[in-house]
């Protein structure tokens, strides 16, 4: 398990110039304009919507009703068509229901809007707003940080965490001395034959612990037995333990956990703990083993493929909205 820590620096003057931030002041005019451009856009998709199911809901209601006195109109003929058409009916009337309501903006508690945060960087979660991100930091961390800035930042995170996973080990081959950076997979591989050598694969004598390439294990005599002890490496009822030069990595889970120290009712210190979970593609480039494609084949990596992020933050309270005083930039 591999632990990696952002702690940005955040200044005492940072704090009280975000807490001297008058409510309703909160963005800067850059932002504001793209807050309410994006509202404006929302509010005539919702328009648009409402208005179509307006004249929807109508003409469905009327033509159950009628169908009831003259069968066969709109081809109702039986009991099953009006159900559908009521059932339509009534998801209409929900529809119009609540695009028709007016949420109650309620201030929410500093746990939620940190955890809103890190939940809408795309980098991290791939259906994130990361606008939604941006607009929870303080007004003057946006000072002089763009969204796209922003964006960069936590791609950067996102393939620091990758690498990490995928560049965790080194080895180098007792024959021939080639050395390679990669990743030891925790399972094994079993093979009869030779294994294609478009795999770059390296593997490891269990007797003895020498590590041979792709290549020089093809090329060991005697059904790859290995030079320095004598076992015999293809061993059917035992798997080879294999290294992954260049490996192909794709996260497989994300947990989050955060946790809130309050100094007093405006300023709060954060802690958010991630753990980000990877399977490894057993070979990269993909090959075809014994006729059957493995390019699809992601294989656990256990906690060997876990990664800890930890991010310390501060949070400041401005007017009723709790705002986060780092983006995360170091």
């Amino acid at each position: 398990m591999i632990t990696k820590e952002l702690y940005p620096e955040i200044s005492e003057e940072s704090i009280q110039q975000a807490l001297a931030t008058g409510a309703g002041k909160e963005y800067p005019e850059s932002v504001l304009n793209k807050k309410i451009g994006d509202e404006t856009k929302t509010k005539k998709q919702k328009g648009l919507a409402f208005i179509l199911l307006a004249i929807f809901v109508p003409l469905a209601g009327f033509s159950l009703i009628y169908s009831f006195f003259k069968p066969g109109f709109l081809s109702l003929y039986d009991t099953g068509d009006r159900v559908t058409l009521g059932s339509l009916f009534l998801i209409g009337v929900v529809i119009l229901f609540a695009l028709n309501r007016q949420p109650k903006k309620v201030p929410q508690p500093i746990e939620k809007v940190v955890k809103n945060f890190y939940y809408n960087l795309p980098s991290l979660f791939p259906y994130g707003n990361s606008f939604q991100s941006y607009l929870i930091l303080a007004p003057n961390t946006m000072e002089g940080l763009s969204q796209d800035e922003f964006e960069d930042f936590w791609e950067n995170v996102n393939e620091d965490i990758a690498s990490a996973i995928k560049y965790q080990d080194t080895t180098a081959c007792a024959h021939c001395h080639k050395s390679s950076k990669g990743l030891w997979h925790v399972e094994k591989i079993w093979a009869k034959g030779d294994i294609p050598k478009e795999t770059k694969l390296f593997f490891e004598c269990p007797e003895c612990k020498n590590v041979y390439c792709i290549e020089c294990f093809n090329g060991l005599p005697n059904r790859h037995q290995c030079p320095q002890c004598g076992k015999k490496l293809q061993d059917e009822k035992q798997g080879l333990a294999f290294f992954v030069p260049e490996p192909t990595v794709k996260r497989s889970g994300l947990n989050l956990k955060v946790q809130i120290d309050q100094r007093d009712g405006r300023i709060g210190d954060v802690m958010c703990e991630m753990t980000f979970s990877f399977t490894c593609q057993r070979f990269s480039p993909p090959a075809t083993l014994y006729g059957v494609s493995v390019e699809e084949e992601f294989l656990s990596l256990g906690e060997k493929g876990q990664v800890i992020v930890r991010v310390r933050n501060k949070a400041v309270k401005i007017g009723e909205n709790w705002r986060l005083l780092s983006a995360g930039i170091c």
